[in-house]
């Protein structure tokens, strides 16, 4: 069984990585990675758990930003396409370097303290320097060592957290 949780925000230039610790949910390590740097770290830890934001379900255009004229509109949509395609490139290198699916994290777990550093200082006790996407990596890398911790398991074939199914009497 593995001690730490990889969770990573894809990105297309430089991915947030958070190695959590899989018992208490603290964050052992923090960084932002390129590519080539990202599938060293794989190899390395693939013993170890692996979680990415599942960034396939995002719109091709945020909401709040419709009211943007149509330049606005492609840079977001475009935007949006690199980091699919980054997320789907390092979802697929974890599932063929490890043999198992990363655990798929829903869009918006960290989205209160993406922004804000001082709050995830506060709420993470972590003091160094952080970005918002290591922040959202650790945010979700501390939500799937909560969900474990509360008995949920990860399908092998499909990399989702699935809850205890009660036998039925």
């Amino acid at each position: 069984m593995s001690n730490y949780i990889i969770a990573i925000d894809p990105d297309l230039k430089k991915s947030g990585v958070a190695i959590i610790n899989m018992d208490n949910g603290d964050i052992a390590e923090l960084s932002s990675m390129r590519l080539p740097e990202l599938i060293r770290t794989i190899e390395y830890l693939n013993g170890e758990t692996f979680a990415i934001e599942d960034v396939n379900k995002h719109g091709t255009v945020y909401r709040h930003n419709r009211k943007g004229g149509q330049a606005v509109q492609a840079r977001i949509a475009q935007n949006i396409g690199m980091v699919k395609a980054a997320g789907s490139m390092i979802a697929e290198l974890i599932t063929d370097i490890t043999g198992r699916p990363p655990i798929l994290a829903p869009l918006g777990i960290g989205k209160q303290v993406k922004s804000n550093a001082k709050l995830f200082r506060e709420l993470t006790g972590w003091q160094e320097r952080t970005n918002e996407d290591m922040r959202d990596a650790a945010s979700i890398g501390r939500w799937v060592a909560a969900e474990l911790k509360r008995g949920w398991t990860v399908d092998q074939k499909t990399g989702q957290l699935v809850g205890s199914v009660k036998s039925k009497k």
